[in-house]
């Protein structure tokens, strides 16, 4: 369905920059030490001179890599895809951008191109949720020169929020913006595909997220319009320390759009 061009048959190669990591999570047929740089440079020539069916291939990726991460209509209503689109464009490249678990995280890496520096993405591998607010005062301790923003879910960000406190007696420079639909979306999604419209314990009750930050002598903005979020992003581009901005996303158009076709 993606790719109509037949693809070339290689060997199954495990490529990593670390020796010991070769081998550890699958079985391959050639192991490679080298760093994702050094070795494509090496196979470059190779694969300018393979057969159409390859230039076919990867360009017909390409296309619809771009397609699939080209922002959709949308109506009125504030939406995630229209936040991240526009901070894609934003941000510096080398900004962290940390996201936790959830839905949401999906339109995140869906839209969102990371940069060519090194370490630009922080999220969990296992889905966990509450990953996002200790993972973003991590990377700004480790990379305190840096832009770091934190793209987290309501739900998930609940699970940590706590850790404002320890943010705030750090002195961080951090940015969370919170997509505040009212409910766990993925388990949502789960249930409305298994057992449609019968749902259960996945409508949240949320804080007044701005008096929340207030509360850590944070900046905190709740916007309903992407061009209040614009607004709020850009002000918060000037202040330092913890800043929280909380996206009111409309909780029944986003169920909807979640809801099994």
């Amino acid at each position: 369905q993606l790719i109509q061009a037949p693809v070339p048959q290689t060997k199954l190669m495990h490529v990593h920059p670390d020796p010991h990591e070769l081998g550890s999570v699958y079985r391959a047929e050639q192991l490679i030490n080298s760093s994702s740089q050094s070795f494509l440079q090496a196979i470059k020539d190779v694969c300018l001179k393979e057969s159409s069916a390859w230039t076919s291939w990867t360009k017909n990726g390409r296309e619809y890599y771009m397609s699939h991460a080209s922002l959709p209509n949308q109506g009125e209503k504030l939406t995630n895809e229209q936040v991240i689109v526009w901070l894609r464009d934003r941000v510096p490249r080398d900004t962290i951008i940390v996201s936790g678990s959830g839905i949401n995280t999906g339109i995140l890496h869906r839209f969102y191109y990371y940069g060519n520096t090194y370490r630009t993405q922080l999220a969990p591998v296992a889905g966990s949720m509450g990953y996002g607010v200790p993972a973003a005062i991590a990377a700004k301790m480790s990379a305190p020169e840096r832009n770091v923003v934190c793209v987290v879910g309501d739900g998930c960000f609940l699970m940590t929020a706590q850790e404002l406190a320890t943010a705030a007696m750090l002195e961080l420079d951090l940015t969370f913006i919170v997509v505040n639909n009212g409910v766990l979306g993925t388990i949502r999604k789960h249930q409305e595909r298994k057992f449609p419209h019968r749902v259960i314990a996945t409508d949240l009750i949320n804080p007044d997220f701005v008096r929340y930050a207030e509360s850590f002598s944070a900046y905190g903005s709740s916007v309903e319009t992407f061009d209040e979020f614009v607004a709020a992003y850009e002000k918060c581009e000037q202040l330092p320390g913890l800043k929280l901005i909380d996206l009111q996303i409309d909780r029944e158009t986003y169920i909807e759009s979640i809801m099994p076709e």
